[in-house]
């Protein structure tokens, strides 16, 4: 008889209510980006199955698509306490979190996140983030210290590294010649119009008393950010031409 059945997980999940085929149904669904519906075959599968940890975390997954952040963080919160090894639902946590504007609670989950083994470094990038806006510098630095590690190729957490290493308001954490060295190297990879490297750049030769060069840099990265109509990042480069031009080196606001 099953063979005169068609291959249709959503129907044969909801014939034979099969938790797994409910839970790959939904997966299915997620690829179809179709994540109202994929919700309902999760909450399917978990009515029928509670301790599946993974259903919990595509639950979690198709909530935040659709911007249910409360749901989605229960569902995240579900699969953690079922699988506490899994550091991705304390870093999908931490994530909408931030998104909710508390960075305590993201920062508390993230740090649960890069305990685990195999802490990815988008879970680093997250907790640097975090620290950030909390006024926690050294975390910060640790931070983007090991998503670089992690990922060598990357440019997100050097350009970051850079920035703070140059510009944070602790004076014991600023590291002017790494900052340099670091800023130097990424502009040496990137393209003439990347505007996060010449900002950090010129920010590293403003910390290392460079000035002159750091006006020059900074202006080129106005240039570009002009040429592509960025009202905002450009307000902000002229902030950081002023203090240059005033042979200060920029801080970062606590």
């Amino acid at each position: 008889l099953l063979a005169l059945v068609p291959c249709n997980w959503p129907i044969l999940a909801r014939d034979f209510q099969l938790p797994e085929a409910l839970h790959n149904s939904g997966v299915a669904l997620l690829k179809t980006n179709e994540p109202a519906k994929a919700v309902d075959a999760f909450r399917e599968a978990l009515a029928l199955r509670p301790d599946f940890a993974e259903t919990w975390g595509k639950l979690g997954e198709a909530l935040a698509k659709l911007d249910r952040v409360d749901e989605a963080i229960d569902a995240y919160e579900h699969g953690h306490a079922l699988r506490p090894e899994n550091g991705r639902y304390p870093w999908q946590l931490g994530v909408l979190w931030m998104k909710k504007k508390d960075p305590e609670r993201a920062f508390a989950a993230l740090q649960r996140a890069t305990s685990t083994p195999g802490a990815t470094d988008e879970a680093w990038k997250s907790l640097a983030t975090a620290a950030m806006t909390l006024g926690r510098w050294s975390d910060a630095i640790g931070a983007w210290r090991k998503a670089r590690e992690l990922d060598p190729k990357d440019t997100v957490a050097p350009t970051q590294l850079a920035f703070l290493l140059a510009t944070c308001p602790d004076d014991a954490l600023r590291d002017g010649k790494e900052a340099l060295a670091i800023a130097t190297e990424l502009a040496a990879r990137a393209q003439p119009d990347d505007v996060a490297a010449l900002d950090v750049l010129a920010a590293a030769q403003a910390e290392n008393g460079r000035f002159d060069d750091a006006l020059a840099t900074v202006r080129r990265a106005i240039t570009v950010a002009e040429s592509q109509r960025n009202a905002g990042l450009v307000q902000a480069l002229r902030g950081r031409e002023a203090a240059y031009a005033q042979r200060k080196p920029f801080r970062t606001a606590r």
